[in-house]
């Protein structure tokens, strides 16, 4: 792994405190966010004045990586009952739970309907439902949105995967594959 100096270095910006980590075997500059914690990797002779100017650079996008995780994790949990309100492509609906024989997801009217046996009491099964439903749109509609934004990003995907994680929208391995997590939906 990267060997790091020890001392403790942060530098404050508008809406975000960075720490700084130096490192003997660093060529480049590296910005990271993670659980809404912002630190930049760094060659050991960086000046203080080329952090800033990094910083700065890239502060719109650290600030929409912020907001982002803090969204994500922000989320309380669920009960999975008739009223609650899920997102889908950048809309609401609200959530219909019926009691019955289990049947596919229905989006219809601006809401979710969603049927299971022994309907909310059944939260998992609920749950299940519906991380099913999204993990199908997204399988459906990422190709077709990679597609489209292939060129203009200049990057072309052999494989497109759709995955479950907990702190990331998505991922692009060297060997070509590039995985969504299904909240993205």
């Amino acid at each position: 792994g990267e060997k790091t100096l020890s001392k403790r270095e942060y530098r404050e910006h508008d809406d975000f405190t960075a720490e700084v980590i130096r490192s003997r075997q660093r060529k480049n500059a590296e910005i990271r966010v993670s659980a809404g914690a912002v630190s930049i990797r760094v060659p050991v002779h960086t000046s203080v004045c080329e952090i800033d100017e990094l910083l700065h650079a890239r502060h719109e996008w650290i600030r929409k990586k912020v907001a982002l995780q803090a969204e994500m994790s922000s989320t309380e949990p669920r009960a999975y009952i008739s009223g609650e309100v899920f997102s889908y492509l950048g809309s609401n609906y609200r959530l219909e739970v019926e009691n019955g024989a289990f049947a596919p997801v229905k989006l219809q009217h601006g809401c979710l309907y969603v049927q299971v046996p022994g309907g909310s009491t059944h939260a998992h099964l609920v749950r299940n439902a519906l991380v099913r439903w999204y993990k199908q749109r997204a399988q459906e509609k990422l190709p077709q949105m990679v597609g489209y934004l292939s060129p203009q990003v200049g990057a072309h995907p052999a494989k497109i995967e759709i995955k479950s994680f907990k702190a990331r929208w998505g991922s692009c391995s060297s060997t070509g594959v590039a995985q969504f997590n299904w909240r993205i939906m």
